[in-house]
């Protein structure tokens, strides 16, 4: 999922009339393409080099949570468990969502939460959608699949 979601961008040709980018992170702006370029290729590299940690022992309604300043062990929650390993609001996308918030990594906070709220975000404040980890997410899960 992060790979995929790294080789679009490193390879689409013309950004400005990608409605996958505009549906989760708003109008192409060069800047903010190249913030999200680099974010997904820092998620990429720490999924496949460095040694994370799951921590299982968390027994709240939601999906995941990580410290920041606490790079590559998250802890997975009872909601992780029951969603499906791809699509929307899937496993994959949880991983992808939580590793984000790394510091070292992307450093994204939780701003809006929702396809719904992400999607009005990335229209209303495109520099805080880039910001935001669930819009990482539902780039990488990319459901229902845009191009």
């Amino acid at each position: 999922m992060s790979a995929d979601a790294k080789s679009y961008l490193m390879s689409y040709a013309t950004p400005s009339n990608s409605v996958r980018y505009n549906t989760w992170f708003g109008n192409y702006d060069a800047g903010r393409w190249s913030t999200v370029r680099s974010n997904f290729t820092n998620i990429d590299s720490a999924l496949n080099t460095q040694p994370l940690t799951f921590d299982c022992s968390c027994k709240k309604s939601y999906f995941a949570y990580v410290y920041p300043t606490q790079p590559y062990k998250v802890y997975l929650c009872n909601a992780f468990w029951t969603a499906p390993t791809s699509g929307t609001d899937s496993k994959g996308g949880t991983i992808v969502h939580e590793m984000s918030h790394f510091n070292v990594v992307a450093g994204t906070d939780d701003i809006a939460y929702g396809q719904t709220a992400a999607k009005s975000l990335a229209i209303s404040n495109p520099a805080n959608a880039i910001q935001n980890a669930d819009s990482h997410e539902y780039f990488a899960e990319n459901t229902p699949s845009q191009n």
